[in-house]
This record gives structure tokens, C-alpha cells and sequence, in this order.
């Protein structure tokens, strides 16, 4: 994949508060042999934050998903089977749940990443 021109890959680890991707596994195992630099990602839905992003932190720490350089985003978007899901979220309160996801993730994974770097992806 590396010599196709891929020099970076996102995996869809957890989704809410207990889907876990079944393929992350096989991405990540993937893209390492393949020389990969990864990030991964949680697919938000409403609901407490807090317990959200224990479950990221504890599917990517279970399966050693994190190095030095990967990345961790969250993704909070309106899908096209629930183009409502974030509807009556205002927007400091879309905010404080990113914020305290951000957070967590921060301060559990299991290695340092360089300027502890994890984001948000908002398509609502």
C-alpha cells in the first residue's frame, strides 16, 4: 500500500457507547505491516461522553492500537439513514461533549502522541 502512494490511513475503531469495529483488528495489523502511520477513530452518537471515549481508550489500548505518531479522532456527523441524530444539540452543549471526549482520550491512552494530538470531524 505504501508504494501505491498511501502515506496515511484512518480505522474506524469503536462507535457510541459498546460497538466495536470488527475489522480494526485486521486495518490496524494491516496498515503496521504495510508501514502505515494510522489514526483511529470513534463514531459519536448523543449520549454521555465520558463513558463514550472509556470505550475508544479501552478497545485501542486492548488491541495495542496506539504508537507514537498515530492520531485519535472523534466523528460526529448526521448520517444519511439518521440525517437527524444531532438534532436539538446546541452547539455549547455539541461542544462540552466534544470537549470532554477530547479529554479523556488525552489523558488514557496509553502512550504520549506527539503533541497530544486528537481531533474532531463535524459534518452535521
Amino acid at each position: 500500500m505504501k508504494l501505491a502512494g498511501i502515506s496515511f490511513g484512518w480505522v474506524k475503531a469503536t462507535e457510541g457507547q459498546t460497538f466495536d469495529d470488527g475489522s480494526y483488528e485486521r486495518h490496524r495489523k494491516e496498515a503496521r505491516r504495510a508501514g502505515i502511520p494510522l489514526g483511529a477513530y470513534h463514531f459519536a452518537r448523543p449520549g454521555d461522553a465520558a463513558a463514550q471515549a472509556a470505550h475508544f481508550v479501552k478497545v485501542v489500548k486492548t488491541q495495542n492500537g496506539f504508537r507514537a505518531g498515530d492520531v485519535a479522532i472523534i466523528d460526529v456527523e448526521n448520517t444519511k439513514k439518521q440525517p437527524h441524530l444531532w438534532d436539538g444539540t446546541t452547539p455549547t452543549a455539541l461542544r462540552a461533549f466534544i470537549d470532554r471526549f477530547v479529554k479523556d482520550v488525552r489523558q488514557d491512552l496509553p502512550v504520549q502522541m506527539p503533541g497530544g494530538r486528537v481531533g474532531a470531524e463535524l459534518s452535521l
